[in-house]
């Protein structure tokens, strides 16, 4: 079975959200599926910590 490993970071600051921050890790499955673990951090201190499930679909036919 070969896996990828992934490693995410996202950041936005707005006049609502200062300093929000998303830290993600996890595992792909070439060409089918994708698993990942995130945690946010808002303020300087952690959020919700949660798991994203995805696959890829070519849209481009």
């Amino acid at each position: 079975m070969k896996l990828k490993e992934i490693v995410g970071f996202h950041y936005l600051q707005t006049d609502l959200l200062n300093n929000y921050m998303e830290f993600s890790a996890g595992f792909e499955k070439i060409g089918l599926l994708r698993f990942e673990v995130f945690t946010s951090i808002k303020d300087g201190k952690q959020g919700s910590v949660g798991i994203m499930i995805g696959s890829k679909i070519d849209l481009s036919r």
